[in-house]
């Protein structure tokens, strides 16, 4: 059951990537699903309590680093429409969503390291084109998650719910 629940985990996420990245939209379904398969896969996984712990936790953090952005944004640039030109509500509902997978400090590991790498694909456009391109954000960090998930399940076998850091496991 549990590798069934993280195969469905992975289509959903692959379906997000590929929508991202060619359309530059996913569409809410895909997130509704998102949300069960990672609810699912997450029961299979730990206990309630430690799930609840994460999402608030994570969210917290999502909540304090949007902040920041916008607080910059607004003073900077005096830009009121933050979620339509820099970063998209979808990002930010797809954190929410993945916020029950990883224990705290894995999941700000997981946040800085996915949006790093998310920033190599659109640096090499920039170069190659000149000019600035928007980031398929969201469908990026949900192709890193699935090569995380499958990483971790398959060869490091650490608990992402409940260990600290999965660091040592490496």
């Amino acid at each position: 059951m549990l590798l069934l629940s993280l195969l469905l985990l992975i289509i959903i996420l692959s379906g997000m990537l590929i929508r991202d990245v060619l359309y530059r939209q996913i569409e809410l379904s895909y997130f509704i699903l998102l949300g069960a398969g990672i609810l699912f896969y997450s029961l299979l996984r730990c206990d309630r309590h430690t799930i609840l712990v994460n999402f608030f936790v994570n969210s917290l953090i999502i909540a304090m680093m949007t902040g920041a952005l916008i607080l910059v944004y607004a003073l900077k640039k005096k830009n009121k429409n933050f979620f339509h030109t820099k970063l998209g509500a979808g990002d930010v509902l797809f954190w929410i969503l993945v916020t029950p997978l990883f224990a705290p400090a894995n999941f700000i590991l997981w946040m800085i390291f996915s949006l790093l790498l998310s920033l190599l694909p659109a640096a090499g456009q920039t170069l190659k084109k000149g000019t600035a391109t928007a980031i398929p954000l969201a469908g990026y960090q949900s192709g890193i998650l699935v090569a995380v998930l499958l990483l971790n399940n398959f060869l490091l076998h650490c608990n992402l719910f409940e260990e600290p850091l999965f660091l040592p496991a490496l």
